[in-house]
């Protein structure tokens, strides 16, 4: 007689295997907007799976990409979007605003930047905010923006911002330069999540979850509800 583990095993490289194969035909799917939606839906199926205690689901998908994606870059604030919240903050003329305005003078329109280069992490900013811009802080660091990323995707059928991929094989997020202007009729730059990047963070989520499940011998369909019934209470 098989064991409740084996069965569980057996489940987990079902479950693992049956996404394995939709990534890769995900990947080779040419439009780019199209590719992120189904990424994006599937990294909140996983979520589900990784917490199935936790209710909301954006902090299943910002815990997802904290804890399982590999990407160390994650908890960094993203001080171009920060800057476009501080403009219409009431307190224009914060500590907080001054240093980022500070930070961003320094960067040269000729190049292209990548986080770790010049994005700090909350700490190195907490100084300078108040108590009401603590909150500014939170919602620009990236695996919060990822999470913002993923709505318009979703709920919108686009992509945020302006910024245009320089690269599909690109595996990192950078910042492109832009003419376009800010509020302070300042020059913008644009936050960029390449197609590569979602590729590689799924595949390393879908690798963690995996090794998680098989650590805690849990049964991935376990934490999905099915039937033909659609709306249970």
């Amino acid at each position: 007689m098989i064991n409740q583990s084996a069965i569980n095993a057996i489940e987990i490289n079902r479950y693992c295997s049956y996404f394995e194969e939709q990534l890769e035909k995900v990947s080779r799917v040419e439009e780019h907007l199209y590719k992120k939606i189904l990424l994006v839906t599937m990294l909140d199926t996983w979520a589900r799976a990784r917490y199935p205690n936790v209710q909301s689901n954006t902090e299943r998908f910002t815990s997802l990409i904290r804890e399982c994606a590999n990407w160390p870059d994650s908890n960094r604030i993203s001080l171009p979007q920060l800057s476009f919240l501080l403009q219409t903050s009431p307190a224009t003329g914060s500590k907080l605003k001054r240093e980022v305005d500070k930070r961003l003078d320094s960067w040269q329109d000729d190049r292209i930047y990548r986080l770790p280069e010049v994005d700090p992490w909350a700490n190195e900013l907490k100084s300078f905010a108040t108590t009401d811009e603590q909150k500014l802080l939170d919602n620009c660091r990236h695996a919060d923006l990822l999470y913002t990323y993923r709505n318009y995707l979703v709920h919108e059928f686009r992509e945020p911002g302006h910024g245009i991929e320089k690269s599909g094989d690109d595996t990192t997020p950078y910042y492109l330069y832009s003419e376009d202007r800010d509020l302070q009729g300042r020059d913008t730059w644009e936050l960029i999540y390449p197609i590569g990047f979602f590729i590689s963070i799924a595949r390393c989520s879908l690798e963690s979850l995996k090794r998680y499940l098989l650590d805690n011998d849990y049964n991935p369909y376990s934490f999905y509800k099915f039937g033909s019934i659609w709306n249970r209470r």
